[in-house]
């Protein structure tokens, strides 16, 4: 866990172990998806479909969680094709580009009136 500034006056937590479940399976997507939102760890779930009838999956799991086992076991329970299994864990990058997408741009309108200001009155 790394806290980041401040957000409303509190500080703000970014997650460094929070991890991403990448699943790819031959299945019916809803269907896949459902089950899957309901294993232990789970925090959110992205779907997509592939081709071939492929389903793609991202899901989210809370900080500490490993969520591999009870996927690899729900899909082999409803007879779905498993074709990639995959832990992705957020690296130091992940967590700097957070950092600055969340502090946002400066203003720079705020920036071009000052400007226009200054040379006007000079």
């Amino acid at each position: 866990m790394i806290v980041s500034g401040t957000k409303g006056g509190r500080p703000r937590v970014v997650e460094l172990d929070a991890a991403t479940v990448i699943v790819e399976a031959r299945g019916p997507l809803e269907e896949m998806a459902k089950a899957l939102r309901k294993l232990p760890g789970v925090i959110d779930l992205a779907q997509t479909t592939l081709n071939d009838g492929i389903a793609r999956m991202e899901i989210r799991a809370q900080p500490g969680q490993d969520p591999r086992e009870g996927v690899a076991r729900a899909i082999a329970d409803h007879r779905w094709g498993l074709r990639r299994l995959d832990l992705r864990r957020r690296t130091l990058e992940d967590l700097f580009i957070d950092v600055v997408v969340q502090r946002g741009a400066p203003d720079t309108k705020s920036q071009t009136e000052g400007g226009a200001r200054a040379a006007a009155a000079g």
